[in-house]
């Protein structure tokens, strides 16, 4: 009898989605530098941390009409072909990132928010990946031969022009450290589900008709 091959199975795992967008990354430079931006996070964490825009509601801006379409549809693909989640989702918050050289920021997760996605506009070869971290990763840290998505507890992505990325909110992640004498330009983005939540005869049924982050 011929011995089966062993099936392995990602249970629970947490779903990044990634996709290179075909999008004008230059126009959205030049809109991105008319913003003003603020210190982001905590301010007496580090020295050198990096920066979000002052406005946190970027995509509902008329001159932000055409990114914002492009990336609700894939948000959507997102949703429904992969997840296959019958909830719409609604966009809360948007903003802006710029990481100067030698910036970096704090592992943080997004509360209040269901998904999470960054737009890369400006990068180069060293303006820092993206890194996430599983904090709740078991009571033994095990010596491996080699790094893969099952036993790493940290990892990266290298960020491209029109890079986009989608991940579940609650994931910590943080800014790595920009060793490029360019400064990076990012997007980052927020949504939560709407309609109908949960078992309907369930104690903790929710019903969200609409979700405003103003």
């Amino acid at each position: 009898m011929k011995e089966d091959k062993p099936v392995l199975y990602p249970l629970f795992s947490k779903l990044v989605y990634t996709k290179n967008i075909n999008i004008d990354t230059k126009k959205i430079l030049s809109l991105a530098k008319k913003e003003k931006f603020k210190v982001a996070g905590v301010k007496d964490s580090m020295s050198n941390h990096a920066q979000a825009s002052v406005c946190n509601t970027l995509l509902d801006k008329k001159s932000y009409k055409f990114l914002k379409e492009i990336i609700l549809k894939e948000i959507n693909f997102y949703v429904h072909n992969v997840m296959k989640y019958k909830n719409n989702f609604q966009l809360t918050k948007s903003w802006l990132t710029k990481t100067e050289n030698n910036q970096v920021s704090d592992y943080h997760q997004h509360n209040n928010s269901f998904l999470s996605a960054v737009l890369y506009i400006k990068t180069d070869e060293n303006s820092g990946k993206i890194g996430f971290i599983n904090f709740s990763s078991g009571l033994f840290q095990l010596q491996v031969t080699e790094q893969n998505i099952w036993n790493s507890v940290g990892y990266t992505f290298k960020p491209s022009d029109g890079l986009l990325i989608v991940f579940p909110s609650d994931m910590f992640h943080k800014v790595l450290r920009n060793t490029s004498k360019e400064d990076r330009y990012s997007l980052a983005m927020n949504f939560i589900p709407i309609g109908k939540i949960g078992d309907t005869n369930s104690d903790s049924f929710v019903n969200i008709l609409q979700a405003d982050g103003k």
